[in-house]
């Protein structure tokens, strides 16, 4: 099976999925239900720290184009 993402796209993907592990490692809370795990997604994908606010503007309008 081959990947779909570049060499270097899945390296900085593993470093998001780091980040988000830690995330959750370093909570207290043992447990987590959906909605607030999607909440968690959302606050890291619209983080300026980790993302440029212009690509996820170009990356939310590419994928609404798609799910037309």
């Amino acid at each position: 099976m081959g990947a779909w993402l570049s060499g270097d796209n899945q390296f900085a993907a593993q470093v998001v999925l780091d980040y988000l592990s830690d995330l959750f490692t370093e909570s207290p809370r043992e447990q987590f239900s959906k909605a607030e795990i999607l909440v968690v997604l959302n606050e890291v994908r619209n983080d300026p720290d980790l993302f440029d606010p212009a690509v996820v503007v170009a990356y939310e309008t590419a994928m609404a184009e798609v799910r037309e």
